[in-house]
């Protein structure tokens, strides 16, 4: 559930359209650099998707949603 909210979350601010206010422009502007900078464990999200993507490979954490983590590291990637 949360890797779908923060999907959901990274597209929807992802789009720009001609009629956003300032206010939309500055919190976009903002919530990427929150997206690149450490958070847990100090390293990014697409760090730590990453890691996840290496865990479910290797077998250690088959329970893991892999195509919903893709499409969060690619989002948060672009």
């Amino acid at each position: 559930v949360l890797l779908n909210i923060m999907y959901l979350m990274v597209e929807t601010i992802q789009r720009e359209e001609p009629t956003d206010t300032p206010e939309w422009r500055t919190i976009r502007e903002t919530f990427k650099s929150e997206l690149g900078s450490p958070l847990y464990n100090h390293e990014p999200v697409s760090v730590m998707l990453f890691g996840m993507v290496t865990k479910f490979c290797s077998g250690h954490a088959p329970h893991f949603p892999m195509k919903k983590v893709l499409l969060l590291l690619w989002k948060t990637i672009l």
